[in-house]
C-alpha cells in the first residue's frame, strides 16, 4: 500500500528518526496523488559551485539504492523491481554538489527531462530461484535474484548483493546453461580472446572457485590437472 513516508533521519548512535514535512521545514504534500518523476543520487561534495547531472548505468544505480532502502531483500526479485522502476522514470541520474540550494532549480529539468537509455538488462533468475541450475560438475548457489546490464551481472544471494565484472559474468551465466569446464574455457576465450599473460584454464578456474567461496555456485569435488574445484 502507498503512503507517505517521513524522513528517515540519521542519529549519531541511535536509529534513525522519523520526521515530518512540516518538522523538517518542508513544504506541505498536495492532496493530489502523487508519482514517482525521478530518482536522483546525491553526491555532495564542498568546494562545488554549480551542480552537475550525469546519467547512472543500472546496476550501478541499483547498488548505490540498496544500501539506502530498508526491508528491499525481503522482496521478491528485488533486483528486478528496482531496475523496472529505473526503466519507469526513464534511467536514474547523480547530481555532485556543493549546497542543497544549488538544487531547487534543477527539480523542473529532471522533471521534463528525456529518458535516458532504458530497458538494458536482462533477468536472469526469475525461473531459477529454488531450481539446480547447472550441471553435475558445476551449479549455482542460493540466489534469489540475478540480473544482467552492461557487461556486469548483479546477484542477490543470501541477502547479500554481489555485482560479477570481467570474465566471471560469463562464466556464471554458462553454469546456467549446463556449460562444462572445458566449454567454459571456451566461452570465456570466445567473450574475451586469451589471456596476454598466464592460461586461460586457470584464470577460469580461479574465477570459479571465487565464486565458489561466494557461495554463488556448487562445484562437485573432482581431482584434475587444474586442482580441486
Amino acid at each position: 500500500m502507498a503512503y507517505r513516508k517521513p524522513l528517515s533521519m540519521l542519529r549519531s548512535g541511535k536509529p534513525k528518526e522519523q520526521v515530518s514535512p512540516p518538522r523538517a521545514g518542508l513544504l506541505e504534500l498536495p492532496t493530489a496523488r502523487l508519482r514517482l518523476a525521478a530518482i536522483v543520487l546525491l553526491d555532495r561534495r564542498p568546494g562545488v559551485s554549480e551542480p552537475v547531472l550525469s546519467r547512472v548505468r543500472v546496476i550501478d544505480a541499483i547498488t548505490e539504492l540498496i544500501a539506502q532502502l530498508s526491508y528491499v531483500t525481503d522482496l521478491d526479485a528485488p533486483l528486478q523491481r528496482l531496475a523496472s522502476l529505473c526503466d519507469a522514470v526513464g534511467g536514474v541520474w547523480r547530481v555532485t554538489y556543493g549546497e542543497a540550494a544549488s538544487l531547487i532549480p534543477l527539480v523542473p529539468e529532471l522533471v521534463r527531462a528525456p529518458p535516458g537509455v532504458v530497458g538494458t538488462w536482462t533477468p536472469l533468475a526469475s525461473a531459477q530461484v529454488g531450481a539446480e541450475v547447472g550441471t553435475t560438475e558445476f551449479k549455482w548457489g542460493a540466489v534469489s535474484d540475478a540480473i544482467a546490464a552492461d557487461g556486469s551481472v548483479a546477484v542477490m544471494s543470501d541477502g547479500v548483493l554481489r555485482v560479477l565484472a570481467g570474465i566471471a559474468p560469463s562464466i556464471w551465466i554458462g553454469i546456467s546453461r549446463g556449460l562444462s569446464f572445458e566449454q567454459l574455457v571456451a566461452q570465456a576465450i570466445a567473450d574475451f580472446d586469451r589471456p596476454p599473460l598466464g592460461d586461460a584454464s586457470k584464470l577460469v578456474a580461479a574465477v570459479i572457485d571465487e565464486l565458489v567461496r561466494e557461495g554463488l555456485v556448487v562445484a562437485e569435488d573432482r581431482q584434475t590437472e587444474r586442482g580441486t574445484l
